[in-house]
């Protein structure tokens, strides 16, 4: 991790290490918030793979819940957000791929709103709701965060944490 023109840019390991390495994803939170319920506004761009990971309710290495934006490849695969929780490693995905799409292309930068209150997760991209359900998530407070996959790299920026 490092701050890039005023950005925060992760750069993904060859092979992640700590506990829950099998997710293949190193994260970086801010420890001074530790919310249960939260509003999260923020900007992000995928530049070498698809993902690009806000993490929520980051208790531990071992306990979060995740929402990866996936980018769109060039031959049309992912595009989408996937809702995944990670429980004393144990990974849950609470949405099926393609189940929630969000088509904006590699390299392009997103605006992300994100509602967090209770079980009941808010997402917009771009102004558009993509997603305002209950889930059954079980870790109930932790660090905001950011996260990025083993061999990718990728840019957050304009992060704004309030409590809803």
């Amino acid at each position: 991790w490092e701050v890039v023109d005023g950005r925060l840019v992760g750069y993904g390991p060859d092979s992640p290490a700590g506990e829950c390495s099998a997710s293949l994803m190193t994260h970086a939170v801010i420890t001074q918030v530790l919310p249960q319920d939260v509003l999260v506004t923020l900007e992000m761009i995928a530049v070498d793979r698809v993902d690009k990971v806000l993490l929520l309710r980051s208790a531990d290495g071992a306990n979060r819940l995740q929402l990866n934006f996936r980018a769109l490849t060039r031959d049309g695969n992912y595009g989408d957000l996937m809702i995944q929780e990670i429980r004393d490693c144990v990974f849950t995905v609470f949405t099926a791929e393609g189940e929630l799409p969000i088509g904006h292309a590699m390299g392009e930068k997103v605006d992300v709103e994100v509602r967090l209150v209770g079980t009941n997760l808010r997402v917009k991209v771009d102004g558009v709701e993509v997603v305002n359900r209950d889930f059954p998530i079980a870790v109930h407070d932790g660090a905001v965060g950011f996260g990025v996959i083993d061999h990718a790299t990728s840019v957050f920026d304009d992060l704004v944490v309030t409590a809803p």
